[in-house]
């Protein structure tokens, strides 16, 4: 799950203060949080409660993408980014992830049960009872009959449309 401090979105964003304001609302802008900012009237100054349970696990998450993204390290480790938030809230925070990690020329290390989460990843490591069971490209395993991955790619798909 997304961590968020008791605080305000300002802290939550920037712990240390090493960033102006302007740079933390351009960042939120990036990750599809500016309206939300801009409807609120304490802006950077809006309180997070506990955990940040006063927002969604979706807009949990991507406070915490920007917070990533603004610490401008070259690799960005995703550890069930978007397992606790439905398709659609996925989507947005995958349109964004992979719009920025483009962008930034980032690394990314995912962890993920969703296969569509990891469909454009450039590579995967499959794992079997915690042995690796496979690597390479994604879409190339998924057409691969014999392929672990093509077995989940399936399930996963046929799970989908129920």
């Amino acid at each position: 799950d997304p961590v968020g401090f008791t605080g305000t979105l300002r802290f939550n964003l920037d712990p240390f203060g090493e960033h102006s304001d302007r740079e933390l609302l351009e960042e939120l802008g990036k990750v599809q949080l500016g309206d939300f900012v801009a409807s609120k009237t304490e802006g950077l100054g809006y309180f997070l409660t506990a955990g940040g349970e006063n927002l969604s696990v979706g807009q949990r998450q991507l406070v915490c993408a920007a917070r990533a993204f603004l610490r401008s390290s070259p690799i960005l480790i995703l550890d069930e980014a978007t397992a606790s938030v439905d398709f659609q809230t996925d989507e947005l925070i995958q349109k964004v992830l992979r719009h920025e990690v483009e962008t930034r020329k980032l690394t990314t290390i995912t962890i993920a049960h969703r296969i569509n989460t990891i469909m454009g990843a450039d590579n995967v490591l499959v794992l079997d009872r915690g042995t690796a069971a496979e690597f390479g490209a994604p879409k190339k395993l998924a057409e691969d009959p014999s392929s672990l991955f093509y077995s989940f790619a399936n399930a996963s798909s046929s799970a989908a449309k129920k």
